[in-house]
């Protein structure tokens, strides 16, 4: 069975990677760094995390065109 997280331990480990994305030049690669020091296996952040920033992305499109297109995924 898969292991659960809880929200706030999952919003607290995207923050972190969210933090570290540039620095660290990936999501991926930022996940790989944080998720071990907030025990979340590092692909299960990495996919938390492109959501994360695909939503940013979607509201970011949206606040300039207008349009209100849900992400795809």
């Amino acid at each position: 069975m898969p292991k659960r997280y809880s929200p706030q331990v999952r919003a607290e480990a995207v923050r972190l990677a969210l933090e570290h994305v540039e620095a660290h030049g990936s999501a991926y690669a930022a996940a790989r760094a944080i998720g071990p020091m907030v025990g979340v296996h590092y692909e299960t952040l990495w996919m938390w995390t492109k959501q994360a920033l695909s939503e940013r992305a979607w509201r970011a499109q949206r606040g300039q065109s207008g349009v209100a297109t849900p992400p795809a995924g």
